[in-house]
């Protein structure tokens, strides 16, 4: 439901029919319905405080939605959302449209995250591994098939990689040679 609240906000926000204040009224009710709504972690308070980290920065409003995009991945972690259901016997009664649901979900959130993290160090944001996240399933009239998401975490991975590398500066030769930053860069 929550979600609902949010693509509504943003599709009206996109649409052009409305004054940004408007929007800006809108995301607001949106967000206190999701954080009414997401009395504990879920799936769904995960998908919508990931719609509203989306909202925010179509809004140009990064302040406001960095600690939305924080919270649904704390969610992923805590949760496990990072194993595949197919690997999750606590997920015995999914079904295979739920399943999917949960791998968009994770590597929307791992392409986003990283892009962030990529962007600035200083969010505080967790970069989520996807060693144990299967790769996205066409499933005939719910869900295309998309290649990419992978591809684009691991180019993102090497940028926040170089950026860590390069975010302070070394004491000594020697201790820049032998840094861990460095032999993590030579790994990609």
């Amino acid at each position: 439901m929550e979600t609902r609240l949010v693509l509504c906000a943003i599709s009206a926000f996109c649409s052009g029919s409305m004054s940004e204040e408007s929007g800006i009224w809108f995301f607001k009710r949106a967000r206190k319905a999701v954080l009414l709504a997401a009395d504990r972690p879920s799936v769904s308070s995960a998908n919508a405080f990931f719609w509203i980290y989306v909202f925010s920065m179509i809004m140009g409003r990064d302040e406001i939605g960095i600690p939305f995009l924080k919270m649904a991945v704390d969610i992923v972690i805590n949760l496990r959302f990072y194993i595949d259901p197919d690997d999750s016997p606590w997920l015995v009664g999914l079904n295979e449209t739920e399943k999917e649901e949960r791998r968009r979900l994770f590597w929307a959130l791992c392409m986003t995250s990283r892009c962030e993290i990529g962007r600035s160090l200083g969010w505080g944001l967790q970069e989520l591994s996807t060693d144990h996240m299967k790769l996205l399933r066409p499933i005939p009239g719910a869900f295309k098939e998309m290649h990419y998401y992978q591809e684009f975490c691991e180019v993102h991975s090497l940028i926040i990689a170089i950026k860590r590398h390069h975010s302070s500066a070394p004491n000594s030769i020697q201790d820049m040679l032998s840094s861990p930053e460095l032999l993590t860069l030579h790994m990609h």
